[in-house]
């Protein structure tokens, strides 16, 4: 074997023995998230709510009388926030967190998290806040609990009470504790980390967004905050306290259903730049008539029995033509299921499908809607045999 070979030989060998033993891709473990996070349930560091006592009629008249005069929020602006602090100098960041109640035990607290998150579970470092800060000792342990794995000390805490009306359909959200350690973010030329700060809420039901108007939703203006600083605020007392949200009401078939609840935090460097970001939501024309139709519902009495009734009404008149559509659909059901050509086939069809069309759009307009009849039960373009056996099929 001449030279050459050998040369071959060994280094085809070396390059087998190289793939036998390559090394497999080594993972290593992905990095704590950074976010904002919530927890919703029993309050951590303030007591619950006291249930509010009734008022005698008198002083419900003098609140609604009053309720007619100061309207002025309490929609939901979390859309209109996120937008806002777009076009301003604000940061923003956001979080949400479904949850789901029985009856008559809506959450008492809401918590809000800022900070850096595992995602399996806490981990085997310990850390406690300050004591000084205003939160327990087991912090770390009280959040992990409610799936809120933290690194270390958040940026910052927040809780607040879900402060019922008599009849639990209404609500506010009133602060008990803000901590603040960090901003989000800082700027190279204004270092300063004192920020303006303010949370928007938004209860959403399966299937809607947070960012819809018509969602309940709650704002909180926290205000000026200095890094590693606590704020604390009273609760319980016998008045309203003037830092909790407006009032914002859950309808109580969905206090007991499946609800999603997201937070958006934003921070303002500097009191001018927050109040310009705060004044371009509260001055929106569409906020403000929106605002004063919300709270005009909940707060006046005779307002909400108009409202009712109009919404019975209406009710009433989608069931009407429901039930004329329905009769509509059976008959060109019946027309299709008997005609003996493709063309009559064909036009009874369609007639139908027109119908449970109609049918199924008042349907949804009902506050318990049936669901049953649905326009894409009838293939057109199917062959008119199959059309009419489906016709058939749909009679019975």
């Amino acid at each position: 074997m001449n030279t050459k070979s050998t040369s071959v030989m060994l280094v085809g060998t070396l390059l087998l023995t190289g793939c036998a033993h390559q090394a497999k891709p080594e993972y290593i473990a992905a990095s704590p998230v950074t976010g904002l996070q919530i927890a919703v349930g029993d309050c951590m560091v303030v007591p619950a709510p006291i249930k509010a006592k009734a008022q005698d009629e008198g002083t419900r008249d003098l609140l609604a009388a009053g309720a007619a005069a100061v309207i002025s929020q309490g929609v939901n602006f979390l859309g209109r926030a996120a937008t806002a602090a777009g076009q301003s100098k604000t940061w923003k960041i956001q979080g949400s967190r479904n949850f789901q109640t029985a009856d008559n035990q809506f959450p008492k607290c809401i918590q809000v998290v800022r900070g850096r998150f595992f995602t399996e579970g806490p981990s085997g470092t310990a850390w406690t806040p300050p004591e000084n800060s205003g939160w327990p000792s087991d912090t770390k342990t009280i959040f992990a609990k409610r799936g809120l794995y933290l690194t270390d000390m958040p940026d910052f805490l927040f809780e607040g009470q879900i402060v019922p009306s008599l009849d639990n359909t209404t609500f506010a959200i009133r602060p008990g504790i803000a901590t603040y350690l960090a901003p989000i973010d800082t700027r190279f030329l204004r270092p300063s980390e004192e920020r303006n700060i303010a949370l928007f809420f938004a209860f959403t039901p399966p299937g809607t967004k947070p960012t819809l108007d018509d969602n309940p939703g709650a704002t909180v203006t926290l205000g000026a905050l200095q890094p590693k600083s606590t704020r604390r605020y009273a609760v319980n007392g016998e008045t309203s306290s003037p830092y909790e949200s407006a009032w914002f009401s859950v309808r109580r078939e969905d206090a007991v259903k499946p609800l999603t609840l997201s937070v958006l935090m934003t921070e303002s460097q500097g009191e001018q730049a927050f109040l310009t970001f705060m004044g371009s939501l509260l001055s929106d024309p569409a906020v403000v008539a929106a605002a004063n139709a919300e709270l005009g519902n909940q707060l006046i009495p005779n307002v909400r029995k108009t409202n009712e009734n109009a919404a019975t009404a209406k009710e009433n008149e989608a069931i009407v033509k429901r039930n004329a559509a329905f009769l509509t659909v059976q008959a060109k059901l019946k027309e299709c299921a008997n005609a003996a050509t493709p063309e009559d086939i064909k036009k009874a069809a369609e007639e139908a499908a027109a119908a449970m069309a109609t049918y199924d759009a008042e349907d949804r307009k009902t506050s318990s809607p049936y669901g049953d009849l649905d326009p894409k039960l009838l293939n057109l373009k199917d062959k008119p045999d199959n059309v009419k056996n489906m016709c058939k099929k749909l009679l019975h």
